[in-house]
């Protein structure tokens, strides 16, 4: 078996996790998780895009997944490094550093102290003369008499399939939603509820129905009733208990130069201390009144300094499942249809595109999800 297929060495009959002498016994999740990463990666020409925002960008959450699992903490510190430093790489160095980094997890797999030699020999489709027996198995005639032990190698494929190209990703499609940065084990299993499991699932995951928050607006010239983005700074912001303290409100004053709002929200005491770190913001919402004051109840609100997916454009709503949010929908959705859907191949000729008048393949994904007006 080819070392770029990141499999189990021939020696390995059955998965395996860590006890504690340092061994493996059933493969643990962190494991499996490298493995299904590895693959990928080799899959697409080792350009570190098997992972959103590259190898680097996992590490730290890795290490963490890998420490309650139980592996040795020398194997978690040296994949760990490797994987910070992978984005530096040359994609042949890339090549080489997964590589070495699986021999070393199949290592500790195997009870044999010479499987790194076996397994390069099987590499090679060559058979080693001798597998060393354990220590305490045998007494030393035997092991002399004993004819030495061959392990059989793979027939290797006639054909060897090249690596896909890094514009051709129809395999990293079916990779899990968890390779997505911020979707653990909990938000996969809640988002498969919705039949979200994959990659190519949130591409085809479309919104249900659309905000329009791109009309952009000063205090002064809100109306009662109409759905608007605001831009101001927050002048105060603060929250009391009411109901007896089974409730919180957070009350903040928001001002543009022209006049001001003020901006409500309920039992979300994390939003104070958002405000105060970043009181330029962006806020959209439906303008109503309270004793003869203009005020948004729940407003969806981004700070200026970043992307806003839930502000100041058309927004998409997703259809839910419990503990799923609008805002962690959109941001996920963001993250894997900006990178993946410029890379989706279109199945229409160029032509048959123009005498019908569509849009390429990749537009209308980019634009169904997140649209630049209500034409697109």
């Amino acid at each position: 078996m080819p070392i770029e297929n990141f499999g189990y060495s021939p020696l390995a009959t059955h998965p395996r996790k860590f006890d504690r002498t340092g061994k493996i016994g059933l493969m643990q999740p962190s494991i499996e998780k490298l493995q299904k990463f590895f693959k990928l990666e080799a899959d697409m020409g080792y350009n570190n895009r098997a992972v959103i925002g590259g190898f680097e960008q996992i590490a730290g959450s890795w290490e963490a997944e890998a420490r309650a699992d139980g592996i040795p903490e020398e194997l978690v510190q040296t994949i760990s490094e490797r994987l910070r430093n992978y984005a530096s790489l040359s994609p042949t160095s890339r090549q080489e550093t997964l590589q070495g980094l699986w021999r070393r997890i199949q290592r500790s797999y195997e009870d044999e102290p010479d499987i790194a030699a076996t397994e390069s020999a099987v590499v090679q489709n060559q058979v080693p003369a001798t597998v060393p027996a354990s220590k305490d198995s045998e007494s030393p005639v035997a092991r002399e008499k004993s004819p030495p032990q061959r392990v059989e190698a793979p027939v290797p494929p006639t054909v060897k399939q090249p690596p896909l190209p890094a514009d051709e990703p129809p395999a990293a499609l079916n990779a899990s939603i968890t390779t997505l940065k911020g979707i653990g084990p909990k938000h996969a299993q809640m988002l498969a509820q919705l039949g979200i499991h994959n990659l190519g699932d949130m591409l085809y995951y479309f919104p249900r129905r659309y905000i329009d928050y791109s009309n952009l607006k000063p205090i002064n010239r809100l109306w009662y009733g109409e759905e608007v983005t605001v831009i101001g700074t927050v002048e105060n912001v603060q929250m009391r208990s009411i109901k007896g303290g089974k409730m919180q409100v957070i009350e903040a004053l928001l001002g543009d130069g022209t006049g001001m709002l003020r901006l409500t929200w309920f039992n979300q005491h994390w939003i104070v201390t958002r405000l105060q770190r970043n009181p330029h913001i962006s806020v959209s919402g439906k303008i109503d009144q309270y004793l003869g004051r203009l005020v948004m109840y729940s407003p969806e609100w981004e700070p200026l300094t970043q992307q806003q997916l839930h502000t100041n454009r058309i927004v998409p709503v997703y259809p839910l499942t419990a503990k799923i949010t609008q805002n962690l929908m959109r941001k996920q959705m963001n993250s894997a249809v900006t990178f993946w859907a410029p890379r989706l191949l279109d199945p229409l000729p160029d032509e048959l595109r123009q005498q019908a008048g569509l849009m390429d393949l990749s537009s209308a994904v980019l634009q169904v999800h997140f649209p630049d007006s209500w034409e697109h």
